[in-house]
């Protein structure tokens, strides 16, 4: 296993970016340092000693909820790759001195839009069965904001597993339209609970999540190479899974056991080599 070496690695504020109303000041621009120069998140970069790299994209969206008040309406602050800068959505911006973290989406549409347990924000997130890895929810450390300069630094709440994938030479077709894993007895996907604090993840939330997690993304296959699909599932010990793939739109294989997946928050977990013939 090798760390998810996502991008998402801070955001910060200069004085400039601060204004004072009623001698109050609000942070109103953050400046995100992405790593790798990229800036189309929904574009994934891999690096096999390194793991999965992601950058923002325009129109990227960061909740920012005040650490110490679960009831407090979450801010919200938008990417610009113009400025290469997240700007305060309206004026609900936040307070300088006040606790903080961000996250990309929550899924209470009333207050309390958070928990504190332990003294941690406690928050459900949703992994999406449908997506694809650029989509990994993400969860910040608390911080606090500052007109000198904020940083939140950001999580991965979920693990990966990194599937490699060959076909044989006298294979049919040379492409997979999907890939990734089928549970009939485990909660895989679907909703879960996090925290703003290691270990990040917590477990899944209720009974009623999903038994299958996909790398939603088509790709061409190669005899001598292995091209590695990425699928996002929840943190756990996994013995029930075989894998699925699709190849043509109506054809699916028939799935075959995988004897355990360990699948760890932040991380990739990498599968032995798979050889497929898809005839």
């Amino acid at each position: 296993m090798v760390l998810v070496a996502a991008a998402f690695v801070m955001m910060a504020c200069s004085k400039e970016e601060a204004a004072t109303i009623d001698n109050v000041q609000y942070v109103t621009e953050l400046k995100a340092t992405l790593g790798g120069g990229d800036e189309t998140r929904m574009v994934y970069t891999h690096d096999p000693s390194k793991g999965l790299s992601f950058a923002w994209e325009d129109g990227d969206v960061l909740k920012l909820f005040q650490a110490d008040d679960p009831t407090v309406w979450p801010k919200s602050y938008e990417y610009k790759s113009s400025t290469k800068k997240f700007h305060v959505i309206g004026t609900d911006a936040m307070e300088a001195g006040k606790q903080y973290f961000a996250a990309p989406h929550q899924l209470k549409t009333s207050t309390p839009y958070f928990d504190i347990v332990d003294g941690k924000p406690v928050l459900d997130l949703y992994l999406d069965a449908a997506k694809t890895v650029a989509d990994i929810p993400l969860i910040s450390d608390v911080f606090t904001a500052t007109t000198d300069g904020t940083i939140a630094t950001m999580h991965h709440t979920v693990g990966v597993v990194e599937i490699p994938v060959k076909v044989t030479a006298d294979s049919q077709f040379k492409s997979l339209m999907n890939n990734g894993f089928r549970n009939d007895v485990e909660i895989i996907s679907g909703q879960y609970t996090v925290t703003a604090a290691p270990p990040y993840f917590v477990e899944a939330a209720g009974t009623g999540g999903n038994r299958t997690a996909m790398a939603n993304e088509g790709k061409e296959l190669s005899t001598t190479t292995a091209t590695s699909f990425f699928v996002p599932m929840l943190p756990g010990v996994y013995t029930n899974c075989t894998l699925n793939y699709v190849y043509l739109q109506y054809q699916a294989n028939d799935p075959f056991y995988i004897n355990s997946v360990k699948v760890v928050c932040g991380k990739i977990t990498k599968l032995d080599e798979i050889t497929l013939e898809l005839n």
